[in-house]
């Protein structure tokens, strides 16, 4: 499911943390407990509301909505989290508050939840317990678009088809939180007699990899080896470290860069071009969570895998010079060169340093942007296909079929990995 092609506003502090109760396994005896915390997303103390809301909100702003109405239980988080967002997007928020506990305490009815709605500029009707509280929110709507109006409505906890894409974006969210803790290792690891060695950083990390071997046997791997000494111990052998993250990939694109000449162009050069107006397309090929955080002026979100697939869409004119940036060097050289591969007529260049050069060289970054390069339909289609045709051929690229993967998979002997490599 392509969750770009939705509005969102990016609010939220995601991913929230994923952690494991072992003391209540331990308790229960198993199975592993696992808790999503969702009391971290960060707006107005949290909560997993704030979730829909990014899709919910989005739409309102889509449809220039100037108040936004919803409705829930007199200490609702719901309705606590949409006045929040309300008030940071500069929409006026109405909530309807039903008594669903006939409670008296004063605390109850002004304090908690109702004393946040009111500090976040919210205003509230109340309404006695029972009542279909939807017809009740409509009700209101309507009196307010007879004033002139744009009402926005979200149903009780923000529970409708625009709501769900929230926790679409949570199923795909844990999903790399568990391939990140080694929860899925049969998906890296299939294979459970493959020759397997750990290494932690040595003795400051108090046996981790010892640990980690006992989890695997477990889990049925039964060749693995702890490195003596880990990291550490290797280094002192006089034998080669590294620094830093996803070192193999990084290592791939500098030699990329260097066998191809890759073109590049440095921050300022691009941004006095811009200032031209020459015609450039900036294509940002990172997903589009990194995308929204931070951005060049005028860039549109095209990830990598998928730079040949949409650029006809984008760049149609063959005058037009292409700019494929990321946060730093990486996925830019990537990028440009597979453009540069595909027999493109443009000048394409990748931006040296991406936005991080960008931003140390002074220049603004945009941030919360949401735009994604279409996908291409018609004649542009076709010449994406034709680029992918004549690369495949080029480099040797070979074709398998369904039921050829599905025997790959099923040979004991061999690790099959199938990698969808689509947005």
């Amino acid at each position: 499911m392509h969750l770009a092609r939705y509005p969102r506003r990016f609010i939220a502090h995601l991913p929230t943390p994923l952690e494991r109760l072992d003391r209540l396994t331990k308790e229960l005896g198993g199975p592993e407990i696992w808790i999503k915390r969702d009391d971290c997303t960060g707006l107005s103390t949290g909560g997993n509301k704030t979730r829909k809301l990014e899709f919910l909100m989005a739409e309102a702003e889509l449809q220039e909505a100037d108040v936004v109405i919803t409705q829930g239980a007199t200490q609702s988080n719901h309705a606590r989290q949409t006045a929040a967002f309300a008030a940071k997007l500069g929409i006026q928020c109405h909530l309807l508050l039903e008594d669903r506990t006939g409670s008296d305490n004063a605390n109850y009815k002004n304090n908690g939840n109702v004393l946040l709605d009111h500090l976040h500029g919210a205003t509230t009707e109340t309404r006695p317990g029972g009542l279909d509280m939807n017809a009740e929110m409509e009700a209101v709507a309507e009196r307010m678009r007879a004033e002139g109006r744009k009402v926005y409505t979200i149903p009780g906890g923000g529970s409708n088809a625009t709501g769900a894409l929230g926790y679409v974006n949570c199923a795909f969210e844990l999903l790399g939180q568990a391939n990140d803790r080694g929860l899925r290792i049969d998906r890296l690891v299939p294979r459970k007699d493959v020759r397997m060695v750990l290494t932690d950083g040595g003795p400051s990390d108090f046996g981790l990899a010892g640990r980690a071997a006992e989890k695997l046997a477990e889990l049925g791997y039964g060749n693995v080896r702890v490195l003596t000494g880990g990291t550490a111990g290797w280094k002192a052998e006089g034998f080669e470290v590294f620094s830093g993250v996803n070192v193999p990939s990084k290592a791939f694109g500098e030699y990329v860069e260097h066998w191809y000449d890759t073109p590049r162009l440095p921050a300022e050069e691009l941004h006095s071009r811009v200032e031209a107006g020459e015609d450039i397309v900036i294509l940002d090929s990172r997903p589009m969570t990194e995308f929204n955080r931070m951005s060049i002026p005028g860039g549109v979100d095209c990830p990598g895998a998928e730079l040949v697939y949409r650029v006809a869409e984008m760049a149609p004119d063959p005058n037009t010079t292409i700019v494929v940036n990321c946060a730093g060097r990486t996925r830019s050289i990537i990028g440009c060169q597979s453009l540069v591969n595909a027999g493109l007529p443009n000048k394409i260049y990748a931006l040296k340093d991406g936005t991080m050069g960008w931003n140390l060289a002074g220049y603004d970054v945009a941030r919360g942007e949401t735009t994604h390069a279409p996908a291409p339909s018609g004649d542009t289609l076709d010449l994406a296909k034709q680029r992918a045709a004549e690369v495949a051929a080029r480099f040797g690229v070979t074709r398998t079929n369904a039921a050829e993967l599905a025997r790959w998979q099923g040979e004991a002997e061999t690790t099959t990995y199938l990698l969808d490599v689509r947005t």
